[in-house]
């Protein structure tokens, strides 16, 4: 039975460190980390080793001694917290993760800990930013057409009013001949009053 416990244990020990998401424990007063599961150190391009030598500081900019022990406090309250956040690797680089941290009161022989699930969410903000670089673009797109359509309207307009001007001045020329030139004066007047619209 103690063997097959202990296979168990063995057994948890590799899913831990070999699943698919980064697993620290972290000691909730100091911020140094206790425990790093391969992925994670693997990730920010870290051993586990490495990272038993660092705090959260060490490794996410937006976590100075003054901000973790707020959102130390925060965890404590609430039990948990879920957050976007920035990580930086060992070569200095940094890509986006999603962090969801548990506090773990601990027991009459372990102190408390934080336990905290990383996400490396690269991927996810690729697609954002593509996606909302296409929808500026669409929008760029929507908004020159508008103005096409405007530029179509008027010139539309304008070539109306030259079909207007010249079926006028056709209208004269054929009664030209039979009109003094006082009446063709009058009808050209009253043809640019009808055509702009003034009086």
């Amino acid at each position: 039975e103690l063997l097959a416990a202990h296979r168990k244990v063995l057994d948890t020990q590799f899913a831990m460190d070999k699943v698919g998401i980064g697993i620290t424990w972290v000691d909730p007063q100091s911020g140094r980390f206790l425990y790093a599961n391969d992925y994670h150190a693997n990730v920010l391009g870290y051993t586990p080793d490495e990272m038993l030598q660092m705090r959260v500081p060490d490794i996410d900019p937006g976590f100075p001694a003054a901000v973790f022990a707020r959102v130390i406090e925060q965890i404590r309250a609430n039990g948990f917290v879920q957050f976007e956040t920035t990580q930086r690797r060992k070569n200095g680089d940094v890509i986006p993760a999603e962090m969801t941290i548990y506090y773990h009161p601990g027991t009459g022989e372990t102190g408390a800990r934080l336990i905290a699930f990383m996400t490396d969410i690269t991927r996810r903000k690729d697609y954002e930013n593509a996606l909302l670089a296409a929808k500026q673009t669409a929008e760029a797109a929507n908004e020159a057409n508008t103005a096409l359509v405007a530029q179509l309207g008027a010139a539309n307009r304008r070539l109306a009013m030259s079909d207007q001007r010249l079926s006028a001045m056709f209208a004269m020329t054929q009664k030209a001949p039979d009109l003094d030139e006082l009446d063709l004066l009058r009808m050209g007047i009253d043809e640019a009053v009808r055509l702009t619209g003034s009086q």
